[in-house]
């Protein structure tokens, strides 16, 4: 929790904005992927990474906030999945932005709920972590101008689609 709210911190829009740099999407997601997979391995589940081998996947970001955007939903998705679950995590480049998808086999989130899922300190069903995670990836979508999207995964659970727009000077 301290991890988040430090976090939560630098990203704040009132602080002092931190240089923008070149980063590789994929390796950020494979890393973050990477750091996980002994909580998904604790409950039996799989991670499934697909991405795409079009285009650049360099992105304009603060160092670690992809990270961090990608440890929070996989997190979650780990936390609400059942054991032997799977979470399959998608990463497709375009020219102008990132897309990163991430599909579980939880419970999901209701429609009417998914607005307040990004607020401070909300936390939804038994053994929920901190209420943190979905605020800080809403507030690093917002520094690339981006969505995010909570939608019903084709499988069953919940699907996350997070589009992190390519800064000017990017190709």
């Amino acid at each position: 929790m301290v991890s988040q709210l430090l976090t939560l911190a630098r990203l704040d829009p009132d602080e002092t904005s931190l240089p923008l740099r070149p980063v590789d999407a994929l390796f950020e997601v494979r890393d973050a992927l990477a750091k996980l997979l002994p909580l998904a391995q604790q409950q039996q589940q799989t991670l499934q990474l697909e991405a795409d081998e079009q285009g650049q996947r360099a992105l304009n970001e603060v160092p670690g906030t992809l990270g961090a955007l990608v440890q929070n939903l996989v997190g979650n998705a780990i936390q609400h999945s059942p054991p032997q679950g799977t979470i399959h995590v998608q990463l497709k480049a375009e020219l102008s932005a990132i897309i990163l998808v991430v599909d579980d086999q939880g419970p999901g989130i209701p429609l009417s709920a998914r607005k307040a899922v990004t607020e401070r300190f909300h936390r939804a069903g038994p053994g929920a972590g901190s209420g943190l995670g979905l605020s800080i990836v809403e507030r690093i979508v917002a520094q690339h101008a981006g969505s995010l999207v909570f939608d019903d995964a084709p499988g069953g659970g919940l699907r996350v689609q997070v589009t992190l727009n390519r800064h000017s000077g990017q190709g």
